[in-house]
């Protein structure tokens, strides 16, 4: 692959047109350059930020038996949400109905 898709063959991009089939017009110049952000709470620099590990944890995974009994209070959470709602709903057909 030189100068494109096949050797040989030149690729040129041209400009069919100024504007596209909604309306929209670009504008011929030197392309503006992007804002800086408005309030950056991430120090600046070149390195990636990498958050620091909980005190708590001293750097270890949660236990299978933590991992069980986050999985079961989520699903009974939810099961109450699902009766709660259930609940309200009952409700309020049964008040339209009389």
């Amino acid at each position: 692959m030189i100068n494109g898709l096949l050797a040989g063959k030149v690729v040129e991009a041209t400009v069919k047109s100024d504007t596209t089939e909604v309306g929209i017009v670009f504008k011929e110049g030197t392309p503006s350059l992007p804002k800086p952000p408005i309030d950056s709470k991430l120090p600046d620099t070149n390195m990636p930020y990498i958050p620091k590990p909980s005190s708590g944890t001293n750097g270890k995974l949660p236990s299978m038996g933590d991992l069980i009994t986050s999985l079961i209070w989520t699903l009974l959470g939810c099961s109450i949400l699902i009766v709660f709602v259930g609940v309200l709903s009952l409700k309020n057909i049964m008040l339209k109905t009389v």
